[in-house]
């Protein structure tokens, strides 16, 4: 008679009538994920820009290996999360000819 406490959890919203695991919560730190990439390889950039003198190229260069990172990770995650709701969405009402 052991149950899950992560079942009790899950079933907490759906109780309520709201769904479930979907909505902003999923996706909360997505933005603080692609953020944090992006500052990442600035700061990886800036610091070997430090140490050969080739300022601020390679700063450049993280900036944007950051940003296509961030925005792959976004696309990967994104998708894969919301499949389920093109099924979900009524047909249009056919119109009498």
């Amino acid at each position: 008679m052991a149950t899950d406490p992560l079942e009790k959890i899950q079933g907490i919203g759906s109780a309520r009538g709201e769904s479930g695991s979907g909505g902003a919560g999923r996706h909360a730190g997505l933005g603080l994920q692609f953020a944090l990439t992006l500052v990442a390889f600035a700061g990886i950039g800036h610091l070997i820009d430090g140490k050969l003198g080739t300022s601020p190229w390679l700063l450049v260069v993280g900036v944007m290996i950051g940003f296509c990172g961030g925005l792959l990770s976004l696309v990967r995650k994104i998708p894969m999360s919301t499949q389920g709701r093109a099924s979900t969405r009524p047909e249009a009402p056919d119109e009498p000819a």
